[in-house]
């Protein structure tokens, strides 16, 4: 009789703990709904204007109708954008609702690969709230090929944080088919080192920038043989030359710093993040002469505090606290740059 008891007490718990755990994962849901159709909106209103490079992208949707599939297979866009554009516009004949519909897709993988990592529903809101503030206006609203890639690369990472190392790597591939210049990236996304220590990033870091500087004039004749734009970057629309003092740069490095104060609160992927943004700042200051080079490269590593700050916000005590600070001081710093500054987006 006592086993009965205690067998439909523990059917009891079980039960309640799987109905628990349905609501969490039903709100997580929401929130993912409710933002995923605010950014749809959003993209087939138009809401922030049209973006500089919409155009391009418009006509290359209208030619991929007309001439077809031999047109997207010759063409200078990565093959798995191509492709995919390809298919979309086939299907809707509305250049605005295939741009939409990829930059929905776009970030809704973004979306799963978050909610992987979010422990409850509030902090996967923070984690959209703060994509949409500092991403979602430059990669899907404008770059959409590298908001493809960076979306595969956070479920890379994702992947690895939970040992699906196969997952990773097909994630980690169709980055490339996405975006090429994503393939420097791909190891820090398909790769988990096992412990971080702090001098590991420090030395690693040192032995970078060393690096970095002694075969710069290397790489760049090297990227110049084979990307045609790279002579022409000094010209283009940052200047030709990185600013020293840009405020999104010391935003990072601030957080960054602290970031390494919660060295031992910290998990190994949150460590290995830190290291990735490390390196951005480095290649963004090497590249000081070649802007666009040297914005690209920081952004692409800048998508994995996305994943950093739900990982930060899944602890207790102060690291939550200061992160959230840092969160809000994104929220604000990237609206006035996007929608404010003489040097806004839309």
């Amino acid at each position: 009789m006592t086993d009965i008891r205690s067998m439909g007490a523990k059917m009891s718990r079980q039960q309640t703990s799987c109905h628990v755990a349905s609501i969490k994962v039903s709100k997580k849901n929401i929130v993912m709904k409710c933002f995923i159709i605010a950014f749809f909106l959003v993209a087939i209103f138009q809401l922030f204007g049209v973006s500089r490079d919409y155009e391009n992208y418009a006509r290359f949707f209208s030619e991929a109708r007309e001439y077809g599939f031999s047109y997207v297979r010759n063409h200078l866009f990565e093959p798995l954008f191509s492709y995919l554009s390809f298919v979309v516009s086939s299907v809707f004949k509305n250049n605005v609702m295939v741009y939409s519909l990829l930059a929905i897709l776009s970030f809704s993988i973004k979306c799963f690969a978050l909610r992987r990592v979010s422990r409850n529903w509030f902090i996967l809101f923070v984690a959209l709230t703060f994509y949409g503030a500092r991403f979602f206006p430059l990669h899907e609203m404008t770059q959409i090929r590298a908001s493809f890639a960076a979306s595969f690369l956070i479920l890379a990472m994702v992947y690895i944080y939970q040992q699906k190392n196969k997952r990773s790597l097909l994630c980690g591939i169709a980055t490339i088919g996405f975006h090429l210049s994503s393939l420097v990236i791909v190891p820090f996304a398909c790769y988990l080192k096992k412990h971080w220590r702090k001098r590991d990033v420090f030395f690693l870091s040192i032995v970078f920038f060393v690096l970095l500087l002694i075969t710069k004039v290397f790489l760049l004749d090297f990227l110049a043989s084979h990307i045609s734009k790279l002579d022409s970057y000094q010209s283009l629309e940052y200047g030709g030359k990185v600013s020293w003092h840009a405020r999104t740069v010391i935003l990072d490095i601030l957080l960054i710093i602290c970031g390494f104060s919660f060295w031992k609160r910290s998990d190994n992927l949150m460590r290995q993040i830190l290291f990735s943004q490390v390196l951005g700042i480095l290649c963004y200051y090497v590249f000081w002469d070649y802007a666009v080079l040297a914005h690209r490269i920081r952004e692409l590593l800048s998508i994995f505090w996305v994943l950093y700050f739900p990982l930060a916000l899944n602890k207790r005590g102060n690291i939550r606290r200061v992160m959230s600070i840092f969160i809000f001081l994104n929220i604000a710093l990237y609206f006035h740059l996007y929608f404010v500054s003489v040097h806004k987006i839309f």
